[in-house]
C-alpha cells in the first residue's frame, strides 16, 4: 500500500531504506485498527504525535504564529526516528541532521545535557519537539533526543504513523472510535486479554490519547488492582518493545492521569480511583 503523504513511493520506500541489518522481528501483533482518540477537526495541543520527516516538512501554517497542522489536524509535540547523519556543536546549541526515508531534516538543541554526547553519527535516534521556522526553513526544536537500541522501535514508529495518518485522512474503523481503540492497544499487551470494560473505554476517550499512551493505560488497569500500583518493570513487559515507558509514564503524570505511589516506579491511575 502507497500513502501519498509519505513519498512517491509512500512508506514502501522508507521500510527498504531501514530495513537491511533490522531482523525480521517487527510488531507482528500490532492492528492496524489501533486509532488514537482525538478529535479528527481538532489540534492535539501538547499531545505526543509520532510523524514522518516528509510531514513535517509538507506541515501549513495559517500565519507565522499559528500551529502547524499535518493531515489538516493542528500539531503540538512530535516524535520522528530516523538516522543521525551529521552532528554539528556550537556555542549556544547541537544542530543535528536527520533522515528517515521519506525526508531530511535539521533539529536543534540548545541544551547541552549529559549523555547527548553519546550520540554518534549513522544510528538510530528518537527525536522529541516541535516543528518551527527559520528564514522560511522548517526545522525541529528538540526537548530530547536519545540513541535507539531496540530496532523494533523503528518497525513500531512506522506503524503508529500509519496508524495516526489514516485515522486523520479517513474515516474511522466501523464502530465507535472507543470500541476501535480497545481493539488495537489489546494487542500490545504480553496476553492481549482485552479485559478493560466500555466505562474505561469511554473515560479514556476524553484525555485524547495515542496507541502507546493507551497500551500503558490498559496495562496498568488490567494488572491486578493494590495499593502499590504497578511496577514499570511489570508495564514494560506488558506493552512488550517499542514503546518508551519512561516517556509515557512521565507524560501521564503530567497530565494528571497516573500518579506514583510507593516510589517513582509504581504507578497507579486516577480512573482506579472513581
Amino acid at each position: 500500500m502507497a500513502y501519498d503523504a509519505y513519498g512517491k513511493q509512500g512508506f514502501n520506500n522508507f521500510n527498504a531504506t531501514f530495513s537491511p541489518g533490522m531482523g525480521a522481528g517487527g510488531f507482528g501483533e500490532y492492528d492496524g485498527a489501533s486509532q488514537p482518540s482525538v478529535d479528527r477537526q481538532q489540534g492535539a495541543g501538547n499531545k505526543l504525535r509520532p510523524v514522518t520527516i516528509k510531514q513535517i516538512l509538507d506541515a501549513t501554517q495559517v500565519h507565522a504564529d499559528a500551529d502547524f497542522k499535518i493531515d489538516g489536524v493542528e500539531v503540538g509535540q512530535i516524535t520522528i526516528v530516523g538516522v543521525l547523519r551529521n552532528i554539528h556543536a556550537q556555542t549556544t546549541n547541537t544542530t543535528y541532521q536527520v533522515e528517515d526515508g521519506t525526508g531530511l531534516i535539521e533539529v536543534r538543541h540548545w541544551e547541552h545535557v549529559e549523555g547527548m554526547s553519546d550520540l554518534s553519527t549513522d544510528t538510530y535516534v528518537r527525536v522529541y519537539g516541535s516543528i518551527k521556522v527559520f528564514s522560511e526553513k522548517i526545522y525541529i526544536a528538540s526537548q530530547h533526543i536519545r540513541t535507539i537500541k531496540d530496532p523494533n522501535e523503528v518497525h513500531f514508529h512506522i506503524l503508529e504513523t500509519i496508524a495516526v495518518h489514516l485515522y486523520f485522512t479517513r474515516k474511522p474503523p466501523a464502530g465507535s472510535i472507543e470500541q476501535a481503540g480497545a481493539a488495537g492497544t489489546t494487542s500490545y499487551g504480553a496476553n492481549g486479554t482485552g479485559a478493560v470494560g466500555d466505562s474505561l473505554e469511554q473515560k479514556l476517550a476524553e484525555y485524547s490519547l495515542t496507541p502507546a499512551q493507551l497500551a500503558v493505560m490498559h496495562a496498568i488497569h488490567n494488572a491486578p488492582e493494590t495499593n502499590e500500583g504497578v511496577h514499570l518493570r511489570q508495564l514494560t513487559q506488558a506493552v512488550g518493545p517499542g514503546i518508551d515507558v519512561n516517556a509515557v509514564t512521565e507524560f501521564l503524570m503530567q497530565e494528571g492521569i497516573i500518579y506514583t505511589t510507593i516510589d517513582e516506579n509504581h504507578f497507579k491511575s486516577v480512573l482506579q480511583d472513581q
